[in-house]
């Protein structure tokens, strides 16, 4: 996400662009699985490229399961749409559903025993409509992860910049965290501190000049 910084003496003119970028992590990823359905023995994985486990949900899934080997073809196959093919897990056959979602840079795999194949069977000829569903569940669960990550606070820093250039100096921004957008948020408080300090002692000579002694408001004793 780019975002422009305006001039304080030019609002026409951008001195600078702040860049942000963020990630969903393995917490963020299991909270969207849990949000979604699972029955019997069937599950639903994350997996990162190298096929490790990012996120599971399931029973069919075991919980000391760590990755999935998926062959170069699969992977090919799965990356322009969706492959469905058999898969050994664990000395038990499944069928397995696989498919990349760009947007959140992981491939999401959707398996059932296949001994329950029949009887599932209904469900596999749509599984490309299931997963294609469930890629805009994630893509949009993801969206609002990102929007609440990213979006928030650099409204929080536009707002503050657009306060602060228009001399309400005593406006401070709550951006936390140690990132791009946090030590923006710090360097924007410093300067506003910086100016309401500068224009308290100002304002203090204005007064001692205006009083119109003649004499400098400071005195040697």
């Amino acid at each position: 996400m780019l975002v422009p910084v305006f001039s304080f003496g030019d609002p026409g003119r951008v001195d600078a662009i702040l860049c942000a970028e963020a990630r969903l992590g393995g917490a963020d990823l299991q909270e969207i699985l849990d949000s979604y359905p699972i029955r019997g023995n069937d599950y639903i994985c994350i997996l990162d490229d190298r096929g490790a486990i990012a996120a599971r949900r399931g029973r069919g899934i075991s919980a000391q399961a760590e990755r999935f080997v998926i062959a170069s073809e699969p992977r090919e196959i799965a990356r322009l749409g969706i492959w469905t093919g058999e898969y050994s897990n664990i000395g038990r056959t499944d069928l397995l559903s696989l498919s990349f979602s760009p947007l959140l840079a992981h491939w999401v795999a959707i398996g059932t025993p296949a001994a329950e194949a029949f009887g599932l069977a209904r469900t596999l000829r749509e599984h490309a409509l299931a997963v294609g569903f469930l890629s805009l569940v994630l893509c949009g669960a993801a969206a609002a992860f990102l929007a609440r990550s990213v979006s928030e606070p650099v409204r929080t820093l536009v707002d503050g910049l657009s306060r602060v250039s228009s001399g309400e100096f005593s406006h401070r921004v709550d951006i936390s965290g140690q990132d791009e957008i946090g030590q923006a948020g710090s360097a924007l408080n410093a300067l506003a501190e910086g100016l309401q300090k500068k224009m308290a002692v100002g304002s203090i000579w204005e007064r001692f000049r205006q009083g119109g002694t003649g004499d400098s408001p400071i005195r040697k004793g």
